[in-house]
């Protein structure tokens, strides 16, 4: 039997731009193959209008390079300038990708891939027409395919990168973000800090940045070897304005932030994840 892995990359177009009909577009991991396809849904059932394979690399490739085949088709978003095209964004040939494609037929316009990022967990973007950036948050992970183990602990380094993207491609910046292990130690207790939310809100040119992370530059003196959730402000240039931890005190458990999983509701901003509880210094649940 097929194994089929969804990791988030849906899109629905109430109303083409060239035959006013609605569509689905999704991606998927079918067994280690990646799939996109595009399901016209304006008839009395769905069906499916293109579709398209990635093709595997062969064994002999992912010998020189063992990430050759890792894929996370994580969103498909639109592009708020161009109506004919869509974004596919998360992890293609085991990087952090970008691929700008064709709502008509699906070809591919043009792949951007971060060689210091492992993959795009969070993806953010301003709604008004004509507005051409895309901000992107994600990982690093260094050693991964080398010497890491297979199995995610503390072992493990993990560096937060973000990056703001014009509709060409081009990269106007990048940043990492990472900070030392409390009890840092090489190849026991690595330095692990993950992007896993960001948001852009036009208006203020700011973007919020949710880290999920052990740094102890930002953190209490009291804290180990567990994660905290890291709120970062930063400007539309990406200079850091403001930096909260939020933490929950000397109890020692982790938080662990959702993909995406962070907006503005005006001038508030709202995140999500999951733990046993938290602790911020006017409330604890």
């Amino acid at each position: 039997m097929p194994s089929y892995t969804q990791y988030g990359a849906i899109y629905y177009d109430k109303r083409d731009y060239r035959d006013y009909q609605p569509y689905f577009y999704g991606a998927f991991i079918k067994d280690s193959e990646m799939f996109m396809l595009r399901v016209a849904d304006g008839g009395p059932a769905p069906t499916i209008d293109w579709n398209f394979k990635f093709v595997n690399y062969s064994d002999n490739e992912e010998l020189v390079a063992p990430l050759l085949n890792m894929k996370e088709p994580n969103f498909i978003v639109p592009d708020p300038k161009q109506q004919s095209a869509l974004y596919m964004i998360g992890r293609y040939r085991g990087m952090g990708s970008v691929i700008r494609f064709n709502k008509r037929d699906g070809s591919v316009r043009w792949h951007a891939q971060f060689n210091k990022m492992s993959s795009i967990t969070s993806v953010s973007q301003a709604l008004q027409q004509y507005d051409d950036d895309l901000f992107l948050c994600g990982y690093y992970q260094p050693n991964e395919g080398t010497t890491d183990s297979t199995t995610i602990d503390s072992t493990v380094n993990f560096q937060a990168v973000m990056a703001r993207m014009k509709d060409n491609g081009d990269v106007s910046w990048v940043i990492t973000a990472t900070g030392k292990h409390p009890f840092y130690s090489a190849n026991t207790l690595e330095d692990q800090d993950k992007c896993v939310g960001i948001s852009y809100y036009k208006e203020k040119e700011q973007i919020a940045v949710v880290i999920q992370g052990k740094m102890t530059e930002v953190r209490g003196t009291n804290k180990g070897d567990w994660f905290d959730t890291i709120l970062v402000l930063l400007n539309e240039g990406g200079q850091t304005s403001k930096v909260v931890a939020i933490s929950q005190g000397t109890l020692q458990y982790d938080m662990y932030g959702g993909k995406n999983g962070v907006f503005w509701v005006g001038d508030d901003i709202f995140f999500a994840g999951h733990s046993y509880g938290f602790k911020t210094q006017k409330q604890v649940l």
